[in-house]
């Protein structure tokens, strides 16, 4: 018997694609997942590419207030042209909009359009955009909670995220990022490279993290003459005292890259914010086999069992005798290597995800219906 299609609107502030690493960890890599179970998402993008493109440049401030406020202009008026009565049900990846209100989301209310709420980020929490500064001031303050109250049912990246979702809403389920499994080859081969790589992923507004172990990193390379990767930091990072090898991200080729590593670093600040983060850099090491050590932080603390399928490291003297241990012994990188991969098809695999996000949104569909 054939499912029934079920017709998703997907409300996403940030472009989709490429160059959006959130969304290829989340709503990207459900799609086909979904698919296979007859649910089609229709995309609402918020962000133009050329907003994308500009807001992690440092400067041209009145470019991109002029940006943002033409992207809001013709957001509104994509919004004016769509047919909700075409959608069984929406997903909400974030918030609808980058500034203002959630109008869009009351907009659903009002229309009789039931949402999903999916929140990656303690996003709730007050941050500024050094990049684009116009962001942070344009937001509003209680647009989260309000976005969360009037969900129908909301997915939080890890327990510190469904604490504060259940405050407002009892209908919450976490769902972590998660990862291709079937698709994404493991590491083969845990003998050092000469020499040792130890290797960073991530984007312009994360590579700040690496000033964490900064220290550290100056250590270790002056022992080991270890190479210190960092792929998608911005061209001119640097770590005082440490070389670094900056890499472009490439979508294409972050995994095979991300293989090339002997072990993968996720160092963050220890804050609120960090606390409620997901953790896309763990995954992705994991799923590629890399042995890998993070700050116990947000997801981390759900993803990585310390001294079973990595190590967590706090203080920078816990950095460093971690990359030692690890550095010093191959049986350890392998093992860690293979556990890790291990974690991310039993716990973080995006297939089974998705099957539940179907259950949820189908669930969700049926009770307007029933409503009706």
């Amino acid at each position: 018997m054939t499912t029934p299609p079920l017709h998703v609107l997907a409300c996403v502030a940030n472009s989709l694609g490429k160059i959006t690493p959130s969304y290829r960890v989340g709503i990207e890599r459900w799609q086909p997942y979904l698919a296979e179970q007859n649910i089609q998402l229709t995309y609402l993008p918020y962000t133009s590419q050329h907003l994308k493109t500009i807001k992690y440049r440092s400067g041209k401030y009145l470019h991109k207030i002029v940006s943002v406020i033409a992207t809001e202009i013709s957001y509104r008026q994509q919004v004016k042209r769509l047919n909700f009565s075409q959608f069984d049900v929406a997903i909400v990846l974030r918030e609808a909009t980058l500034i203002g209100p959630p109008w869009l989301e009351r907009s659903l209310v009002r229309v009789g359009l039931p949402y999903v709420y999916h929140i990656d980020d303690p996003i709730f929490l007050p941050t500024k955009s050094s990049f684009t500064p116009v962001l942070s001031v344009a937001r509003y303050p209680s647009k989260i909670a309000e976005i969360v109250q009037h969900s129908q049912h909301v997915l939080a990246v890890n327990h510190t995220i469904k604490r504060y979702v259940n405050l407002l809403n009892p209908q919450c389920t976490v769902i972590p990022l998660g990862m291709n499994v079937e698709t994404t080859p493991c590491k083969q081969s845990y003998v050092l490279n000469r020499p040792p790589v130890i290797g960073w992923i991530g984007s312009f507004s994360t590579c700040g993290y690496l000033w964490e172990i900064q220290p550290t990193l100056a250590q270790i390379q002056r022992e080991f003459g270890c190479r210190i990767r960092a792929i998608g930091a911005t061209s001119d990072f640097h770590l005082e005292d440490v070389h670094l090898d900056i890499i472009p991200w490439d979508g294409d080729t972050e995994d095979a890259m991300i293989r090339e590593f002997d072990i993968g670093v996720n160092p963050t600040k220890i804050d609120p914010w960090a606390m409620g983060k997901g953790s896309t850099k763990t995954l992705q090491y994991m799923v590629n086999g890399v042995p890998c050590i993070a700050s116990p932080t947000g997801s981390n603390i759900e993803i990585v069992d310390h001294g079973v399928n990595g190590l967590l490291a706090r203080t920078s003297d816990e950095w460093i005798a971690s990359l030692r241990s690890l550095l010093n012994d191959q049986q350890l990188r392998e093992r860690f290597g293979h556990a890790g991969r291990q974690t991310i098809e039993q716990d973080f695999d995006s297939r089974q995800h998705a099957l539940i996000i179907g259950d949820i949104l189908r669930s969700v569909a049926k009770a307007r219906v029933c409503a009706v």
